[in-house]
């Protein structure tokens, strides 16, 4: 992967593994994804996604405020420093999103793709067993 591969895992693998659907994979399987994971900046008042939208990345604050709102345009959940939300749009390609992200301050955040989950669970197939368990009792609560 070379030396930005080598830095974004050294630099945010320990946030990556205490994210729970993560928590029980191996250290190398945690190297591999935050090989992968690529940062972005939001600003104060950003979109990061809309209600409805098809996801495909999982989000994790590296720094700042994100909020989730509703349907009813009501702040669902206020999230910062080292939380994630869209993991659904990792594995539920077809769901829609249940609610609009907006950037609340300046926003560093860590995104994963369903694709790059995807390659790195075919390369190590032990690792699935974790990913499909953790999905498999957490993805009614949001559908």
């Amino acid at each position: 992967m070379g030396l930005y591969g080598s830095a974004m895992a050294e630099l945010f693998g320990p946030v990556l593994s205490r994210v729970q659907l993560f928590a029980y994979c191996e250290r190398p399987f945690i190297w591999r994804l935050a090989q992968k994971l690529r940062l972005s900046l939001f600003m104060h008042g950003d979109v990061i996604y809309e209600l409805g939208s098809v996801g495909h990345d999982m989000y994790i604050i590296w720094k700042g405020a994100v909020g989730l709102v509703g349907p009813d345009g009501v702040l669902a959940a206020m999230l910062t420093d080292g939380e994630h939300f869209g993991e659904l749009g990792l594995m539920a390609a077809h769901y829609p999103r249940p609610h609009r992200a907006v950037s609340l301050r300046p926003c560093d955040v860590l995104m994963l793709s369903r694709w790059e989950l995807q390659v790195s669970v075919r390369a190590r197939a032990r690792p699935c067993v974790w990913v499909c368990v953790w999905f498999g009792r957490h993805v009614r609560t949001y559908v």
